[in-house]
C-alpha cells in the first residue's frame, strides 16, 4: 500500500523544479495520508488483485480516495464511495470524507440510499449532507 502511494506522488510531482527538495516531505506526506485513512498498521500489505484479495474492500476504497488526497486537492467529487460496503466501512470512509470537509476541502459525494447511521455521522459541525430527490 505505501508503494502505491509514493508512487501515486512521484508521478504528480514529474516535471516538478522541486523534486528534491519535495522527496523530504514525501515521507511524510505518506505517513499522514495513511494515519488519516487508518491504514498505517496495514501499510506493507501488497494491495492484491481479483483473484489474490489482500485488503477488505472498505480498505481498498479508502485507499483508492487517498491515492486522491496525495495530491492535496481543494474539492473532491466522490461518486458512491460507500456502495459495496459494510455498515462498519461505509461509516469510516463517510468519516474520512467529513474529516476533509472539516480540514476545508470542498467535499462532493453522490451516495445513493444511505443508512440512517451514514446520515447521522455526516451531519454536525459545520458538516451536512444535503439530500436530494
Amino acid at each position: 500500500m505505501r508503494n502505491l502511494l509514493y508512487f501515486r506522488i512521484f508521478i504528480s510531482m514529474q516535471g516538478c523544479v522541486l523534486v528534491i527538495i519535495m522527496r523530504c516531505s514525501l515521507k511524510n506526506t505518506v505517513e499522514r495520508v495513511l494515519q488519516d485513512l487508518d491504514l498505517y498498521e496495514i501499510k506493507d500489505l501488497q494491495v492484491g488483485d481479483l483473484m489474490n484479495k489482500k485488503v477488505s474492500g472498505g480498505q481498498r476504497k479508502r485507499l483508492n480516495i487517498g491515492l486522491e488526497l496525495m495530491r492535496e486537492p481543494v474539492v473532491l467529487f466522490i461518486d458512491e464511495p460507500t456502495s459495496g460496503l459494510s455498515s462498519f466501512d461505509s461509516e469510516k470512509v463517510m468519516s474520512l470524507l467529513r474529516d476533509q470537509a472539516l480540514s476545508g476541502k470542498l467535499v462532493f459525494a453522490i451516495i445513493h440510499q444511505p443508512s440512517s447511521d451514514i446520515i447521522k455521522c455526516s451531519t454536525g459541525s459545520g458538516f451536512s449532507i444535503k439530500v436530494a430527490i
